[in-house]
């Protein structure tokens, strides 16, 4: 994409109509030097590139229209004044590291057409209170939301079968979590502290409680002890429950 592609007014930067993808390009020195603050994206457009808007320090709203596919790998990396970003449901994949670093971005609304989330794809959010998982999401990624300090509130759905290493590490504000019934591995640390923070040595995480069935221990073939071991919280916070109940945490 070339110059002729889109065109500046005031902190705006809009994309011509008839560009189809965005690729990794020049577009980033533009938003650097030029205080560019809002990105409107044309409904031509069905894929935003890898890298193509990472370390875009100042862009604080981005529109992206119905039709765009896939958001790359990296491509708002880095956008620590991003504050607001609808992710529209013609969306099928979100890369790894897509919003790392996105340090002012509070709510996130994955779609229900989104079946793939990358590595990363959240990690260092530390703004993020909130975020909905859909329930075509199978899998949560290692690190997906590392180190998103202010997530107080996720809801995992019945179709994940897995959550990754590391996954809600260092998130000091969660501090309830029901993993459904679906769930076969939980990966290691995946509730822990941060693992940078020099004040502590076992890296056990702030969960008061975390509610797991026991089909998940079993699959694992793990006891409760080496299951919460594993995850990193405190044995005592861990609710092991022996058939399908009430998914509420509040109604316990």
């Amino acid at each position: 994409m070339n110059r002729d592609d889109y065109k500046i007014e005031g902190n705006t930067l809009i994309i011509n109509d008839g560009v189809t993808e965005i690729e990794n390009c020049s577009l980033i020195n533009a938003f650097k030097f030029k205080d560019i603050e809002k990105l409107v994206i044309p409904n031509s457009v069905t894929r935003i590139d890898d890298w193509a808007f990472s370390n875009s320090e100042y862009l604080k709203s981005v529109e992206i229209p119905n039709g765009v596919t896939e958001i790359g790998n990296y491509a708002f990396y880095g956008c620590v004044s991003l504050e607001d970003i609808i992710i529209p449901e013609s969306v099928i994949r979100i890369g790894f590291h897509a919003f790392e670093n996105c340090k002012s971005l509070k709510n996130i609304v994955i779609p229900d057409s989104v079946t793939e989330i990358g590595d990363n794809v959240f990690k260092g959010c530390e703004s993020l209170k909130s975020v909905m998982i859909p329930d075509s999401i199978t899998c949560i990624p290692h690190n997906a939301f590392d180190k998103c300090s202010s997530l107080e509130s996720v809801v995992i759905p019945n179709s994940v079968v897995k959550i990754g290493s590391f996954a809600f590490q260092g998130c000091d504000a969660l501090k309830k979590v029901m993993i459904p019934e679906s769930v076969v591995e939980v990966g290691l640390w995946a509730f822990a502290k941060d693992l940078y923070d020099v004040d502590t040595t076992i890296h056990i995480g702030n969960m008061e409680e975390l509610r797991v069935f026991e089909s998940t221990l079993e699959h694992m073939d793990m006891t409760d002890e080496k299951f919460a071991m594993r995850v990193k919280i405190k044995p005592e916070a861990l609710d092991v429950i022996e058939k399908s109940v009430d998914k509420s945490i509040d109604d316990k």
